[in-house]
């Protein structure tokens, strides 16, 4: 196995995966992370990778959508600092607040697609469960 920086700097390109999960981290669902982080199997990395992508995919088709520089942007979630103060905490970790709310986006080319599924699950098989923990931590990280 690589060392971890090495680990940190081929978890870092998959880019899309870790918005996914950035958003799961700022709605609260810190469950998917848990899984990936403490995963012992890869068989648990993978199955919780796609629970993380269904919950996302529902909360896209779920959204309000805008146009923004000519594409798609989904508003997954907005959270109103005067209503949900912990809440609207965390998620400007991830998000950058707009005065008393944080919007949680995505845009269109955010969205995982299943060439990047299959990347990360090519470099899981290549480098172990190890992997997925740095990927979790590399999204627990914040706005970058």
């Amino acid at each position: 196995m690589p060392p971890r920086r090495r680990l940190v700097e081929i978890a870092s390109r998959h880019y899309r995966l870790t918005k996914a999960l950035q958003i799961m981290a700022a709605e609260g669902s810190f469950s998917i992370l848990d899984k990936l982080a403490n995963a012992l199997t890869l068989s648990v990395v993978r199955d919780t990778l796609y629970e993380a992508l269904r919950i996302l995919f529902s909360w896209i088709r779920a959204s309000e959508v805008r146009e923004e520089n000519d594409q798609k942007v989904y508003v997954l979630d907005r959270i109103y600092k005067t209503e949900r103060e912990k809440e609207f905490n965390l998620a400007s970790l991830y998000f950058e607040p707009k005065g008393d709310f944080v919007e949680i986006v995505m845009n269109e080319r955010e969205i995982p697609s299943q060439r990047d599924i299959e990347a990360f699950l090519k470099d899981l098989e290549e480098h172990g469960v190890e992997f997925s923990k740095v990927l979790a931590e590399l999204a627990i990280g914040g706005r970058r």
